[in-house]
């Protein structure tokens, strides 16, 4: 963080929220759990990183299962959200789940941009990096584009998973999308997504995983929505949040586990450092020590000092801590992580 100035840049938020003048925008992060976090070290690590309290900069919001909470101790402690949904892979309770996480994180006023993650997500840089360069973005990072100019863009869509039914709630086959269920809303999208009704209700009934039938809603429902709400202008389609390696054909996502916690792999795997089309990994590294308006010059110019590309991911996921002993693969991860995320 030293090229960041982050000293300066300490004082200034803190002088900035201190006189309650445009006190800085948050960043919610947002976690739809099976219940235990086997990587929370890792995340007090990041947000430790934070050289001003990072809940100046960061609200965090989890869904567990029913009945259960995280011991006082933990950094997850009386961030549980309240209402809570029995969720089921494959099927529509994991979106209603996400829009109970998301009208929690908009009961703040001060949240500007929603990330969602999972209990197997890790941060790919300081937490202070990880805040500047989303609440520079100005759109949302979720696929919601259609490219008719491809001729294989129904398949990328995969729009075979619509049904005629959909057309009840204003869903034709041609507003049909797909993205990441992992994404980074805007304020503005994530209040579409709360805010809606019929479509929820159109795929509660129509998206499900049976034998006859096939369809996800949480890679589909926000994505068609925002289509249908006509934002594909406020998003970044071809970002994404959080880094998931896909093997050709496989139903499942590539898992790292303790054996891929080296820098290399972080590197050129999770950061992708090695992709020059996105420059993935470059610091902002354009102020001088005597800066005397890095805020704003992080937060609202256009000139230049951007840190990433938003098509650069903030965070991975399906972090194995391994079978044989979790302290250690914690450990692993977290001595691997640390030239990363410090």
């Amino acid at each position: 963080m030293r090229n960041l100035g982050s000293a300066l840049l300490t004082r200034q938020v803190e002088g900035i929220a201190g006189r309650n003048v445009h006190a800085p925008p948050k960043v919610a992060l947002l976690f739809l759990t099976r219940g235990p976090m086997p990587l929370e070290a890792i995340w007090r690590d990041f947000l430790e990183s934070c050289p001003i309290p990072w809940e100046t900069l960061f609200r965090i919001h989890v869904h567990l299962p029913k009945g259960k909470e995280y011991p006082k101790k933990s950094l997850f402690h009386g961030r549980e959200t309240d209402e809570r949904v029995h969720v089921q892979w494959g099927n529509h309770s994991m979106i209603e789940a996400e829009r109970i996480l998301f009208s929690n994180a908009l009961k703040d006023p001060s949240v500007q941009t929603c990330v969602l993650l999972s209990e197997d997500s890790i941060p790919l840089y300081p937490a202070l990096l990880v805040y500047v360069q989303l609440s520079r973005e100005n759109t949302s990072r979720v696929n919601v584009c259609a490219n008719p100019d491809d001729p294989d863009d129904g398949n990328k869509r995969m729009n075979y998973r619509w049904v005629p039914e959909m057309e009840e709630a204003g869903v034709t086959q041609s507003l049909w999308r797909k993205s990441s269920q992992w994404i980074a809303l805007k304020r503005q999208h994530a209040q579409m997504v709360v805010d809606d009704t019929v479509v929820n209700d159109a795929f509660a009934r129509e998206c499900y995983v049976a034998e006859n039938r096939f369809c996800v809603s949480d890679e589909h429902y926000i994505p068609t929505l925002l289509a249908l709400k006509g934002a594909e202008d406020g998003c970044d389609c071809q970002s994404s949040s959080v880094q998931t390696i896909w093997t050709p054909g496989a139903m499942h996502p590539k898992v790292f586990g303790p054996n891929d916690a080296t820098e290399d792999v972080i590197r050129d795997e999770l950061r992708e450092e090695n992709n020059k089309e996105k420059d993935c990994g470059t610091l902002v590294t354009t102020f001088e020590p005597d800066h005397q308006d890095v805020w704003h010059v992080l937060l609202e110019d256009d000139d230049g000092h951007a840190t990433m590309l938003q098509s650069c991911p903030l965070f991975a996921r399906k972090i194995d801590l391994g079978d044989s002993s979790s302290t250690k693969g914690l450990q692993t991860w977290q001595s691997a992580l640390e030239s990363f995320i410090w």
